[in-house]
């Protein structure tokens, strides 16, 4: 079983972010599957760190995308991605501390935010980009 797998309803039709989002729904399915076989708190916590890198590039990125195309919900979905930042460097640090085990339930709501976010905030950016932004690689 997996929190997300990848599936093209989840496509913004801009090629560059969804690149990026196949690679951290990629990234959230190995976590699961690293949580759901019980591996070592090492190994979960370098995936940890990992995810929480990947997800720091991909919003400055997106964010960039924003900024150059002056998108004008920037305000809204930089507030997003600040939120999950946040919870991730939570459970980072919980983790890290062992005062968490990522459990299937953290897991589901990693993966359930992800998905609330693609197809709502970054279906959004992705319809602007794709209306407004032609020079913008499509999917």
């Amino acid at each position: 079983m997996s929190a997300i797998r990848w599936e093209e309803t989840l496509s913004v039709g801009v090629e560059v972010i969804d690149v990026d989002h196949r690679r951290l729904v990629a990234m959230l399915d190995g976590l699961y599957e690293a949580v759901d076989a019980d591996d070592s708190k090492e190994v979960l916590a370098r995936t940890v760190e990992s995810l929480l890198d990947y997800t720091r590039e991909h919003f400055r990125d997106e964010e960039e995308v924003m900024r150059r195309h002056d998108y004008p919900e920037i305000r809204e979905h930089m507030l997003e991605h600040q939120d999950l930042l946040r919870k991730l460097l939570t459970f980072k640090k919980k983790v890290d501390a062992r005062e968490l085990d990522l459990t299937l339930e953290v897991m589901d709501f990693l993966g359930g935010w992800l998905t609330t976010h693609m197809l709502g905030a970054d279906k959004r950016l992705g319809a602007f980009l794709v209306n407004r932004a032609p020079a913008v690689e499509r999917s």
